[in-house]
């Protein structure tokens, strides 16, 4: 990644730790609103990087769905809290923003992983031994469950033919 995407744990961080205290004991406004701020902004950066137009990177069409799909837990779990009362519903909507950006990021990484177009996306990350961001990107053309990455040993699917049982 070009990107430094610690940066975005850096808001999560100080947000998560505002908004903590901003919510402890008695209330604090001056804590909180900075904290959500820093939270949505750590939030916004991490679906930028993800999700945003890169012209150098395809769309990440294999991991894509799973910040909809995480979204959407929390979002039945904040519904299920709504039984336990309104401020339960908040809190488990509140602590999807660190998942959520986890996921992103997720995402984010797998895309700066991959080279190519949409339909022949490439996986970069394999030839690049000193890349200090590690991730795995999308491959279109290596079949599913294979790597460049085995030794010989290890893709030998058949004994040898001078292999006898005794």
């Amino acid at each position: 990644m070009r990107r430094w995407p610690p940066l975005v744990w850096l808001c999560i961080a100080l947000g998560s730790l505002l908004v903590a205290v901003g919510v402890g004991g008695a209330w604090h406004p001056e804590g909180f609103v900075p904290g959500v701020l820093l939270l949505l902004v750590g939030f916004g950066l991490s679906l930028y990087l993800a999700y945003g137009r890169r012209e150098d990177r395809p769309h990440a069409g294999g991991v894509a769905w799973l910040l909809p799909l995480t979204a959407l837990f929390f979002l039945l779990a904040g519904a299920v809290a709504t039984f336990a009362g309104g401020e339960y519903t908040l809190a488990a909507l509140g602590a999807a923003i660190i998942p959520l950006t986890a996921v992103a990021l997720i995402v984010a990484t797998t895309r700066s992983k991959t080279v190519g177009a949409d339909d022949a996306r490439r996986e970069a990350a394999a030839d690049a031994e000193d890349d200090p961001f590690p991730g795995m990107g999308m491959d279109d053309h290596t079949p599913l469950g294979d790597t460049s990455q085995h030794s010989d040993a290890e893709r030998v699917a058949t004994p040898e033919r001078g292999f006898r049982a005794r």
